[in-house]
């Protein structure tokens, strides 16, 4: 029987993927089916250079149809057999068997021959890159789907009444295709990239943001986040790579489950809110990267931005920036929402691939004990 862990375990060994790739490279971004397939994003260095996919034997017909697609798209594609029943295919950013139809659109509009400087990849789902034009740089992205023409209505809707929100630009000038969308180039650094003697003010400026888009209500966003069931399939993807703390993450999610005040004062949410969603410059803010807008109770936001900060060490400025700017009162009402934020990054070591993924799991989970 193929462990779960199988397709996973030449792309957290960055010595032997590296050997398997033919380059120095690490993955980051890991996303695994247990016992089938797991795909990650390849980096040399600092910069995104392409995706790897290990699959099994029962998942193999599934990777040779993406292999087909990229192929079809013109790109090189390496495909090799890696033993116990285990396939590895890797290739470069514009192979992505996801994105090569976006690619493609872009080929097509004539608009350009490259595509960028990458800032953010993510195999598989979306490519976001910095391209400069004539009259500034503007942010290309790159989806695996075709546009959520209702979303970037309710963007638009939100940038109307004020709230500092980028939405695509439909200009004639920049690519609009199904995949392709252009956006402007905001701030110059993200949030938690200020400067120490600017952070508070520009946290505080993030608070009032992110309320006055809580302020809003729209018909179109009509999704519910579903709290108890998100927690109930974290609990499993922790149980399923490091099956030792399957009690204790199970006990852990009921009692946040068991924590999180019932309410109908639900609020349209950012529902990934963090200091490196914040586009910082001057004397301005910009909440960035809204793909999971949702209706959530108000500190489901404020609560995942607290989680993030404390992972990186004690609460500092801008943590309390941003409360201030928010209007938070008492924060003690927040501590079952930073809970739930951290359980939403228990697995982030291991999709970094880090070398001791399964101590920085198990730390994780400690201290979301010691916080409830």
């Amino acid at each position: 029987m193929t462990s779960p862990l199988a397709t996973a375990e030449a792309l957290l060994d960055a010595e032997r993927l590296s050997q398997l790739v033919g380059s120095p490279v690490k993955a980051s971004r890991l996303r695994l089916k247990p016992g089938l397939s797991c795909v990650a994003a390849l980096h040399a260095g600092d910069r995104p250079a392409g995706w790897v996919q290990v699959a099994t034997e029962a998942h193999h017909a599934k990777l040779e149809n993406a292999v087909r697609r990229a192929r079809m798209g013109g790109e090189s594609v390496v495909v090799r057999d890696i033993g116990n029943g285990l396939w590895l295919a890797h290739g470069p950013v514009t192979s992505d068997p996801r994105l090569v139809k976006a690619f493609g659109e872009l080929k097509e509009a004539g608009w350009l021959d490259d595509h960028g400087e990458i800032v953010r990849y993510n195999p598989l789902r979306r490519l976001i890159t910095r391209y400069e034009t004539g009259s500034g740089p503007v942010a290309l992205r790159l989806s695996s789907q075709r546009r959520a023409r209702r979303h970037h209505r309710a963007l638009r809707e939100l940038t109307a009444v004020g709230v500092p929100v980028v939405a695509p630009l439909s200009d004639d000038d920049v690519p609009a295709t199904p995949r392709v969308t252009t956006w402007d180039w905001v701030g110059s650094y993200d949030l938690s990239q200020t400067p120490p003697h600017r952070a508070f003010d520009a946290a505080q400026r993030a608070g009032q943001g992110l309320r006055q888009l809580h302020e809003v209500s729209l018909p179109t966003i009509t999704h519910r986040l579903d709290f108890e069931g998100q927690l109930r399939t974290l609990a499993r993807d922790v149980a399923s790579i490091i099956p030792d703390l399957e009690a204790r993450t199970a006990t852990v999610m009921e009692r946040i489950t068991a924590s999180l005040r019932r309410t109908d004062d639900l609020v349209l949410s950012h529902g990934d809110f963090s200091a490196d969603q914040i586009a910082v410059a001057d004397h301005r803010v910009w909440l960035l990267d809204l793909d999971r807008l949702t209706l959530a109770p108000p500190l489901l936001d404020l609560g995942m931005f607290e989680a993030a900060r404390l992972l990186d060490g004690p609460p500092d400025s801008l943590t309390a920036g941003l409360l201030a700017g928010y209007g938070v009162e008492n924060s003690a009402d927040l501590v079952p929402w930073v809970a739930r934020g951290l359980a939403t990054r228990l697995m982030d070591p291991f999709r970094r691939a880090d070398p001791d993924w399964r101590s920085g799991v198990d730390g994780r989970l400690t201290m979301l004990e010691e916080l409830l």
